[in-house]
This record gives C-alpha cells, sequence and structure tokens, in this order.
C-alpha cells in the first residue's frame, strides 16, 4: 500500500512530462507538414495533399503516435496503482474493524 503510494506520484511526474512531450512532438508534427506543403506548391490544397505523403511528414506524425501512445501506458499505470492502494486500504480497515471486540451491547463489530 505504500510502495503503490510513493510510486503514485512519480507516475503523475511522468504522466505531467509525457503529456509535455506529446505537446511538443504535435506542434513540431504541424510545422513540418506547413513546412513541406509551402515547399511543394503555391497552392494550399495541393501543398497539403502532397506533404501528407511526405516521408518527413509521416515520420513526425509516427513520433507523436509513440508519444502519445507512452503517455497512455503510464496513465494506466498510475491508474493501475491508485487501484492497488485504495483496494489495500480497503482490505486492512476492514481486517481493523474486524478485529475489534464489540462494544458495550452493540453487536456490530468495532462500532463505538
Amino acid at each position: 500500500m505504500r510502495d503503490s503510494s510513493s510510486l503514485l506520484a512519480s507516475y503523475d511526474t511522468l504522466a505531467a512530462d509525457a503529456y509535455k512531450m506529446s505537446a511538443l512532438l504535435e506542434r513540431n508534427a504541424k510545422a513540418t507538414e506547413a513546412r513541406k506543403s509551402l515547399e511543394l506548391s503555391n497552392k494550399p490544397t495541393d501543398g497539403a495533399r502532397r506533404a501528407a505523403s511526405n516521408e518527413e511528414v509521416i515520420k513526425a506524425w509516427q513520433d507523436y503516435v509513440e508519444s502519445v501512445t507512452r503517455q497512455k501506458y503510464v496513465e494506466a499505470n498510475a491508474r493501475f496503482l491508485s487501484r492497488v492502494y485504495f483496494d489495500a486500504k480497503m482490505i486492512v480497515e476492514n481486517c481493523y474493524r474486524k478485529e475489534r471486540p464489540p462494544v458495550g451491547n452493540d453487536r456490530i463489530v468495532g462500532r463505538t
């Protein structure tokens, strides 16, 4: 329980860094596509079509997609650690409640 709680903060930091990296790579991919579009044609629609099939643009968008995928993995691990923490907490609390003796005539275990 303690380990998952302490790791959760690290994963939250990693998730924030992954968001930042994804945003930077998306901006880079858009800039690369715009630059290539301008280089390939004076007409915006023709340049956009040609740029979409350019290797440099495709590579920039692939880098962005891989970055988003890694970001999703980090978020999934953070959610898993959060679930582990809360499940372990519930188990411990239930064990403590069960071990407490009844109070007075109250038959419900651990109630005051």
